[in-house]
């Protein structure tokens, strides 16, 4: 895998981002898979742990998980956040993001043939839309912005791993989420920081994140919010902007942005074998060893 740096310093000073290109798996572990254009499942190696049926009209989402998802990453050792230096800054994002490219690299995870995108949020944080992390509920597709999506259930507050993570929180030292962009679901899944994200909302705060999504062969996306970003940065520059007109320029920015993942930043599937049959069969067999029980409130 090959990896270089993006760089948006003259539109935004504080981003950080690699893109990365591989060409050497043509299926990867993790994935996802298509039954037809309503019936979507994520599968690690060949257990499929999430399933999502959509409305006629894309408007709704059924989704159910399943047990068994592991992070396909080595585990952070808790010491290494303490040994970072300033927390937040550029060049903390920048270590944590060749740490993760490197533990990509080396992992069965969602890395395809292709180029791809590990980046810093692009936006000012907006709170996390963490969906209901029981193993069933719904969404409404593409609205609202990106929502977040475990993969697993969150460990409870009190498990031992949370609990040390809960304490690098407070310290300000909590290392990043890892969240896989997929379009079918119009948002992210947890791909690695699960009890990170339990420690982050145990606390209250809002955890620093990561994104991979998929790039285009040229850098058309990168451009093109690159533009986008310079002429909110002219608007923002202009004398008398006012806090409805900053939060109406955001609105948009954001809007710009999540287009883009959208329309140019497409995640690869695969069939589900035997098509919607198959999901149907998947699905079901999950329910008959009780592995898909009501959403837990």
């Amino acid at each position: 895998m090959r990896r270089r740096e993006l760089d948006l310093a003259d539109f935004a000073p504080d981003w950080r981002g690699l893109r990365l290109d591989v060409d050497r798996v043509a299926r990867p572990s993790l994935r996802p898979e298509v039954g037809d254009h309503r019936h979507m499942l994520i599968r690690q190696g060949r257990t499929p742990v999430l399933f999502v049926q959509f409305a006629q009209g894309y408007g709704n989402a059924e989704y159910h998980r399943a047990p068994g998802y592991r992070s396909p990453l080595q585990p952070t050792p808790v010491k290494l956040a303490y040994q970072l230096a300033d927390p937040g800054s550029p060049a903390w994002y920048a270590c944590w993001l060749h740490r993760f490219a490197d533990l990509l690299a080396e992992s069965p995870g969602p890395l395809h043939d292709g180029s791809w995108l590990l980046h810093r949020e692009l936006l000012p944080p907006e709170p996390l839309r963490v969906l209901d992390t029981g193993p069933a509920g719904s969404f409404q597709w593409w609205e609202g912005g990106p929502h977040v999506l475990p993969l697993r259930a969150l460990s409870p507050a009190d498990a031992p791993r949370v609990s040390a993570y809960r304490r690098q929180a407070r310290d300000g030292v909590l290392p990043p989420i890892l969240l896989w962009y997929v379009s079918g679901l119009a948002g992210f899944v947890v791909l690695d920081g699960h009890d990170r994200l339990a420690a982050a909302l145990a606390e209250g705060v809002r955890p620093p994140v990561l994104h991979l999504c998929r790039g285009g062969e040229d850098q058309r996306a990168t451009n093109w919010l690159a533009g986008e970003i310079d002429r909110y940065t002219a608007a923002m520059r202009r004398p008398g902007v006012t806090t409805g007109t900053a939060r109406q320029l955001g609105g948009a920015l954001a809007a710009t942005y999540r287009r883009a993942m959208l329309d140019m930043w497409r995640t690869r599937a695969w069939p589900v074998p035997g098509g919607r049959t198959g999901w149907r069969s998947a699905a079901a067999a999950a329910r008959a060893t009780s592995l898909l029980r009501p959403r837990v409130r």
